[in-house]
C-alpha cells in the first residue's frame, strides 16, 4: 500500500512538472526579444479593429512571403496604441499558430486586449503595429 502512494504522489509530481513547463512556452512577454528567433519573410494585414466598453480587438491574416514551410508551432504578436500616432502603448497580445504555412499561403489571426485598469471604450481610434512572427527558442 505504501509502494502505490509513493508511486501515485511521484506520478502528481511528475505530471505537474511537465504542465508547468509545457504551459510557459507561448507566455512570451510581447515586444521582448529574449528567447525568439524572429521568423522574416511574412506579412501581415489588418482587416478589423473593433473597440467595446471592455476589450479592443484586431483581426486579420499574416502570409508566408518566403521561400521556406513555415514549421508549427510558431507565434504572432502585436502591440495596442490608443491611436494613429502610436504615442500612447496600450498593451499587447500574442498567440500560438498550431499549422505549419507553406509558401504563398496565409492564416488568420486575432488579437485582442484588455485591462481593467483602462476603459477600453475610449479608444474608439486604436491602432494595432509592430506586429512579428517568432519561433520560441
Amino acid at each position: 500500500m505504501k509502494n502505490c502512494k509513493c508511486t501515485s504522489a511521484l506520478l502528481a509530481v511528475f505530471l505537474l512538472l511537465i504542465f508547468l513547463g509545457s504551459s510557459c512556452e507561448n507566455n512570451t512577454v510581447v515586444g521582448s526579444d529574449e528567447g525568439i528567433t524572429v521568423i522574416n519573410n511574412v506579412s501581415f494585414t489588418i482587416t478589423e479593429l473593433e473597440t467595446s466598453s471592455s476589450s479592443l480587438k484586431a483581426s486579420g491574416t499574416v502570409k508566408n512571403t518566403g521561400s521556406l514551410k513555415i514549421t508549427s508551432p510558431w507565434y504572432i504578436e502585436g502591440q495596442f496604441y490608443a491611436d494613429s500616432t502610436l504615442s500612447l502603448k496600450l498593451g499587447g497580445d500574442n498567440t500560438q499558430i498550431g499549422v505549419p504555412l507553406e509558401t504563398g499561403v496565409a492564416t488568420i489571426w486575432t488579437f485582442e486586449f484588455s485591462n481593467p485598469d483602462i476603459s477600453e471604450g475610449n479608444y474608439p481610434n486604436f491602432r494595432i503595429s509592430n506586429l512579428r512572427a517568432f519561433y520560441n527558442e
